[in-house]
């Protein structure tokens, strides 16, 4: 459902029924299989029936008339595609650097939006310096001139983009302000997404490099601001790596496939650049920042989509190194558990114990202490860890269980992991991929149950 909601928005918005659905498939769901397709096919073009039968059958962008003047206008565009693609990487970074930046603010999560809206303010009163004193009219609405672009959903900004009639400084300008705005907006708690402004920041980067262009090699360039319409797609492609959706979207966006040609060698060179700078997108980075491993793809490993923390027991038994080994069989008995984490009157984790590790304790040894009998070289993970790696930590250091410690205090246990917790995560991710109609690469049962 929720691949189909966000589908076939994007289908509707830009009358794209094709372009949403793949949008769909290849960024959100990141691979679905069999039957699971038909809802999103059907989504879109219902979205897109009701969207032409209320707002018509416009085109969201005019493309600029495209001719390939000569073979080497190709390798331009193919420049322009690594250019973005190291661009995509940087606006993803930045944005989650601002975001990470504004989150420092010692201030109310309710404040917190307001402070993002005085920082874009800020970027207004710059835009509106930049217009007084350079003449930077383009960085402004058409018709509206005392309405910036910059805090605008772009698409005007856009079009005034590729009818050439923005300057060079305008351009870059608008690319960078807009690129601030929406951080600012966005990492301080406001509403808003990224699909929007990658595309506006794009045409204004592929416009300034279409004009550089046409200025050094006007024999070698038919339109500069074609390069901004392709500059929408592969700014897009390496940040969400998804070229395929940049591709057909654009397409259907113009009406016009006469650049098909520029957009698969910008958009395949953009995302083939952002993919080896980079391994997670834009979308996929917020997830990974969070401990949630998300992997492109058709098959998709059942546990990097669990987290530590859903699985983990947050208040397991605990022993204090002082009991004896009698006192420990009675809360064995009582418990019926296996594993237990030692932890000392001053609430820090120094060990742990194995029930199964009594019975090789003479029985003479009822006296001894669990500061004697416990394991002090643990494993212990942090709670940002997915269930992947805990099973993989485990299988290495041959244990079956794992503590998990606060980050900024190792020395303080939040949780506690067993082999049971990883084989029911493994159970619950199964299910969850299957009920998604994903084909998971699955990891053995007997890769979990031989973990001591």
């Amino acid at each position: 459902l929720l691949v189909c909601g966000l589908a076939s928005g994007v289908a509707a918005t830009f009358n794209a029924p094709l372009g949403g659905m793949i949008f769909g498939i290849e960024v959100i769901a990141g691979g679905i299989v069999g039957f699971s397709i038909i809802p999103v096919i059907l989504a879109c073009v219902v979205a897109t029936a009701v969207s032409l039968s209320i707002l018509g059958a416009e085109i969201s962008f005019q493309a600029p008339l495209f001719s390939l003047q000569t073979p080497l206008e190709l390798v331009f565009y193919l420049i322009l595609g690594l250019l973005l693609g190291v661009g995509s990487v940087l606006w993803a970074r930045g944005f989650y650097k601002i975001e990470d930046i504004l989150d420092k603010i010692p201030v109310s999560n309710y404040l917190l939006p307001a402070i993002g809206g005085f920082l874009t303010g800020v970027l207004l009163l710059i835009t509106m310096y930049l217009e007084s004193v350079f003449g930077y009219s383009g960085i402004f609405r058409p018709g509206e001139p005392y309405f910036p672009a910059i805090v605008g959903i772009g698409y005007a900004f856009t079009d005034a983009v590729l009818l050439g009639t923005v300057t060079l400084g305008a351009l870059l300008a608008f690319g960078f302000l807009k690129a601030l705005a929406t951080s600012f907006t966005l990492g301080s708690g406001g509403s808003g997404g990224i699909f929007a402004p990658t595309l506006s920041i794009g045409a204004a980067l592929g416009g300034a490099f279409g004009l550089v262009l046409s200025a050094l090699f006007p024999w070698a360039i038919s339109q500069p601001m074609a390069f901004a319409l392709v500059g929408m797609a592969a700014l897009f492609a390496g940040a969400a790596r998804a070229p395929i959706t940049c591709i057909v979207i654009l397409m259907e966006m113009t009406n016009d496939y006469s650049l098909i040609l520029p957009l698969m060698i910008s958009v395949s060179a953009s995302f083939l650049i952002a993919s080896l700078l980079d391994e997670e997108s834009i979308y996929t980075l917020k997830l990974t920042r969070r401990g949630i491993i998300i992997r492109q793809g058709t098959h998709i490993g059942a546990l990097k989509a669990i987290g530590v923390e859903d699985v983990m027991t947050r208040n397991p038994t605990i022993l204090r190194p002082s009991m004896s080994k009698q006192d420990v069989l009675k809360i064995i008995d009582k418990t019926q558990h296996t594993k237990y984490p030692v932890v000392d009157i001053d609430g820090n984790v120094i060990g742990t114990l194995i029930a199964e590790d009594l019975h090789h304790e003479p029985e003479e040894g009822y006296e001894q202490t669990v500061q004697n009998m416990m394991n002090p070289n643990f494993l212990h993970l942090a709670p940002t860890s997915t269930m992947d790696s805990v099973l993989s930590a485990m299988m290495e250091r041959n244990e079956g269980h794992a503590v998990i410690v606060n980050p900024k205090n190792p020395a303080k246990m939040i949780g506690f992991v067993t082999k049971a917790d990883v084989l029911r995560a493994y159970e619950l991710a199964i299910f969850r991929l299957q009920q998604q109609g994903y084909d998971i690469d699955e990891i053995g049962p007997a890769d979990i149950i031989d973990v001591p």
